[in-house]
């Protein structure tokens, strides 16, 4: 099995990223996953971490996904995370950090949500 599914949908790119986390292979998925997002022209990517085992970084990881997320999604128009609330905290500190750099990014516990906010009109990046 990968430990990235990758989906092209209608304008988007979902990504999921499965296994165990680590920071090193997190941000590998995440590059993969831009990567690919932007080889296909996809304006968007949908990523959803919710079967990631045992993800639960330490703040200044948080902060290293952040800033990397940021960097890597820099020709990306929008990115949308499902994850548990467990997996993000009550501040989602990880997107915080990403918009600060300047990414279109929100973090999701509903799919449908998500999707919603993913593919609307509009540059609204406040977190849920």
């Amino acid at each position: 099995m990968s430990d990235l599914d990758l989906q092209e949908r209608d304008g988007y790119l979902e990504a999921r990223y499965l296994g165990r986390y680590s920071l090193e292979r997190y941000k590998s998925l995440m590059e993969r996953s831009t990567k690919a997002c932007t080889e296909r022209g996809l304006p968007r990517l949908l990523v959803d971490i919710s079967d990631l085992q045992d993800y639960a970084p330490t703040m200044m990881e948080r902060h290293e996904i952040g800033v990397a997320g940021a960097a890597l999604s820099r020709e990306i128009e929008r990115v949308a995370v499902i994850a548990t609330l467990e997996q993000v905290g009550p501040h989602s500190f990880s997107t915080t950090v990403a918009r600060n750099r300047g990414l279109s990014v929100r973090s999701f516990h509903d799919r449908e949500e998500a999707l919603r906010w993913l593919l609307g009109s509009g540059r609204d990046a406040r977190q849920v």
